[in-house]
């Protein structure tokens, strides 16, 4: 791979990084119900595979950790798997077309609920450390419905809508880029390799 590549390459993952974290401020300010912290994962992943995307979802959130605090470290490690799931399936071309990528979003969201509920309910109580998910948390609490149960709804509530808007960004940002020659199409990757 000649040296012009790996600077594109560099480039582009230091621009997801700042957009995953430019998302985790922007939710910090405004109490929106949605995380916007996996939008550079998702669009880094598409690009170069499932261990750039692990990458930079793992250092999205060390980074994240380490400025403003906040969620757990193991939060990192749901960050991975992410971007390395995505990876995979866009590799596939599964995240080709718009449909594609909107049922990568819901499969991403269903992952990220299933990783996440077990965390929040050993360290947090079942919360999710989010406005919005903590008042159906407390919401469902009213009518008696044990931790787990209230802990699913309330990151699903969060999650999954987060996940699909994130992936529908991701996949606008790369059509975007391959379109105009700004990043290598899908198939251009191997090419690159070999050069």
């Amino acid at each position: 791979m000649e040296k012009k590549a790996y600077i594109r390459i560099a480039v582009t993952v230091v621009l997801c990084i700042i957009l995953n974290i430019a998302g985790r401020i922007i939710t910090s300010v405004f109490p929106l119900p949605f995380w916007l912290d996996t939008t550079g994962t998702m669009i880094s992943a598409c690009i170069y595979g499932p261990f750039v995307g692990a990458a930079v979802g793992f250092v999205s959130n060390l980074l994240s950790r380490l400025f403003f605090g906040g969620s757990s470290i193991i939060f990192s490690l749901i960050n991975i798997i992410i971007g390395a799931v995505v990876g995979v399936i866009a590799k596939k071309g599964m995240c080709d077309s718009l449909f594609g990528a909107l049922c990568t979003g819901i499969l991403m969201g269903v992952i990220t609920v299933a990783c996440a509920v077990p965390v929040n309910c050993i360290l947090f109580d079942g919360r999710t450390n989010s406005l919005w998910g903590d008042a159906l948390f407390d919401m469902l609490s009213q009518y008696r419905v044990g931790t787990v149960v209230k802990s699913i709804f309330s990151q699903m509530f969060l999650d999954i809508p987060d996940k699909v808007l994130s992936m529908a960004a991701a996949y606008f940002a790369v059509h975007i880029l391959r379109k105009h020659g700004i990043v290598p199409q899908r198939g251009d990757l191997k090419n690159e390799d070999k050069e």
